[in-house]
C-alpha cells in the first residue's frame, strides 16, 4: 500500500494537476472533507480551475475546458459510480493516456480511495476554522436533513487528537 501510495503521489506519468484532480474526485465520492481541504489550494496552484473543482465539491460535472482533464474525470466517475468504464471513455482513456497511462489512472483512483476511506473511518478530523466543502456531510456521516452541525454536536464524538491518536497508532498509517 505505501509504495502505490508514494508512487500514485509523485511517480505516477501524470502531471501534478491530474493527481491532485484524482484526490479530490476521491475526496468527493467518499465525502472526505479533510482530504479535499489538504489538497484543494494545490490542485488550484497547479492548474485546476476552481469554478471546476466547486461544481465537483457539489457533485456536479466540473466541465473542464482541459481534455485530460474532462476524460480523467469522466474515466474515474464511470469507475467509482457506475463500477464500470463505457467503451467510449475507456477509448479516450487509452487515446490520451496510453495503457500504461490508463494503469496508472485506475491505480491512483484506487490508491487516493483507500486514502479517503481511512481518514474517515479513523475519524481524522478537519483542522480548525477550515471549511466544510461538502454539504450534508456530518462530521463522519451523512445528515439526513442536508444540515451541518459542529463536530461537538456529535453524541459520542471523540476529540480531534484523540482520532490522531488512533490514526498514529494504526498499521495503515503511513498509506495515507
Amino acid at each position: 500500500m505505501e509504495n502505490l501510495g508514494r508512487y500514485c503521489r509523485g511517480e505516477s506519468r501524470f502531471p501534478q494537476r491530474l493527481r491532485e484532480l484524482s484526490v479530490l474526485i476521491c475526496a468527493r465520492h467518499f465525502d472526505s472533507q479533510y482530504a479535499w481541504n489538504t489538497h484543494i489550494q494545490q490542485a488550484v496552484e497547479e492548474g485546476v480551475p476552481a469554478d471546476c473543482l466547486d461544481r465537483l465539491a457539489r457533485g456536479e460535472d466540473p466541465d473542464s475546458k482541459a481534455e485530460d482533464e474532462r476524460v480523467f474525470h469522466a474515466f474515474a466517475h464511470e469507475m467509482l459510480y457506475d463500477h464500470f468504464v463505457t467503451d467510449e471513455t475507456y477509448a479516450a482513456a487509452l487515446s490520451l493516456f496510453d495503457e500504461e497511462g490508463v494503469l496508472d489512472l485506475i491505480g491512483c483512483i484506487g490508491s487516493f480511495s483507500m486514502s479517503a476511506m481511512m481518514l474517515y473511518t479513523f475519524q481524522v478530523r478537519l483542522r480548525p476554522r477550515l471549511p466544510r466543502p461538502f454539504t450534508g456531510v456530518d462530521g463522519f456521516r451523512r445528515s439526513r436533513t442536508g444540515r451541518i452541525w459542529p463536530d461537538a454536536a456529535f453524541p459520542g464524538a471523540e476529540p480531534a487528537e484523540a482520532s490522531a491518536e488512533r490514526l498514529a497508532t494504526s498499521p495503515t498509517q503511513a498509506a495515507c
